[in-house]
Parts: structure tokens; sequence; C-alpha cells
């Protein structure tokens, strides 16, 4: 009975942590697709000051270099840090570059903002990954992933439905920038209330590891 209960609490965290990871990963593109949303009103109000079509894809070709950097970088700072704090770091953030990018009044200012976001946003990714690694045996690696990797489509959509919304209601591309700050810094608030980094950190047994992983240790998975 005892371990009916305990495999009973397993699924739910799973769940939760499931639940959790999807809707943190598609919450960080309120903070992405922002600039493809808010880039003819960058156009109309700093065109005079060198931000054209070709200034912003330039903007836009820095992000993907820094995101791609990033990625290298953060997936062995996650291995450090343990999954659920790199993917909420990744969150903090990305808020408060989105808030420095909101009030900036520049080229320059964009350029480093957006470099700084989209550098955190790659944390997202490998904080999702090693969380995923933790919970869940090896055998739903595949199906759980598959699950997990329709969040960045369905966060790009949704992200750019709402924030197109709040435009034709009349916000300004600054006030589109805070309230995406906004709504993802409450989704950082809930993942932090609600993620576990481990089963261990909540008393129950870790699932099988691949028996193949190097990295199959329990001091590893943390």
């Amino acid at each position: 009975m005892r371990k009916l209960s305990s495999s009973t609490q397993l699924r739910r965290w799973q769940f939760r942590t499931a639940a959790g990871l999807f809707v943190g990963y598609s919450a960080y593109y309120l903070c992405r697709s922002n600039l493809a949303v808010a880039a003819p009103l960058l156009i109309r109000e700093f065109g005079s000051r060198g931000l054209d079509k070709e200034v912003l894809g330039q903007l836009a070709s820095v992000g993907v270099l820094f995101y791609a950097l990033g990625k290298v970088f953060n997936g062995v700072l996650g291995d450090f840090l343990g999954g659920k704090k790199i993917f909420l770091l990744g969150m903090v953030g990305a808020v408060l570059a989105t808030v420095a990018f909101g009030l900036g009044q520049g080229v320059a200012v964009f350029f480093a903002a957006w470099a700084t976001n989209r550098l955190v946003q790659s944390m997202g990714w490998a904080g999702l990954v090693k969380l995923t690694a933790n919970w869940f045996s090896y055998r739903a690696y595949g199906r759980i992933m598959g699950l997990l990797s329709l969040s960045y489509l369905v966060g790009d959509i949704a992200a750019k439905l709402v924030l197109g919304q709040l435009l034709d209601l009349g916000l300004g591309w600054r006030g589109l920038f805070m309230a995406a700050a906004g709504v993802l810094a409450l989704v950082a608030l809930a993942d932090w209330l609600g993620l576990a980094a481990t089963p261990a950190s909540v008393g129950l047994e870790a699932p099988p590891a691949s028996p193949t992983s190097l990295f199959a240790s329990p001091d590893l998975a943390a």
C-alpha cells in the first residue's frame, strides 16, 4: 500500500513538473516574440535615429548568435546549478532584459538588451531538459520530450496572438514589453513555488536512469 501511495505521488509530481515546464517555456516566448510584434512601431519611432528594417534584422541576428552561444555555456551551467535554478534564472534574466529594452531610448541599448535577453533565454531549454531527466524514467524520455517540445510552438503562437491583441487595444510598444515581462515574472513565481528540483527533494525515489548513461549517478542529478 505504501509503494502504491509513493507511486501515485510520483505520478502527480511528474504531471505537475511537465505542466510547469510546458507553461514556463511557453511563457518565455512572451519576451522573445515581442520584438517581431513591436517591430513596425519601433521603426516608426526610431527610424530617423537609425533603426530601419536592415538594422532590425541585424538586431534579430545578434540575438540568435547570443542564443546559440548561450546554449553551449548554459547547458554546462545547468549541470552545476541544477535544472530548476537555471530554468528560473533564465526567466528572471529575460524579465530584466525585457524591461531594459522597454526603457531604452536608442539602438545601442536595444542591441545590448536584446543580446542579453537571448543569452539568458537559452537557460530555459537547458533547465527543462535537466528537470525532465530528473523526474522521468529514461523509458519515457521520448514521449515527454516530444510533448514538451510543443511548448515553443504553442508559446510563439500564443505570444504573438496575445501581444498583437494588446497592440490592437492601443498599447504602445513599451507597454507591450512591460506586459510581457510582467506575465513572465508571474509564471516564474508560480514555477518557483510549484517545481521541485528532484524527486528526492520532496521525499520520493527517483525514476530509474538509463543504465548506459554517464550521468546516472544520483550525485549528478540535482
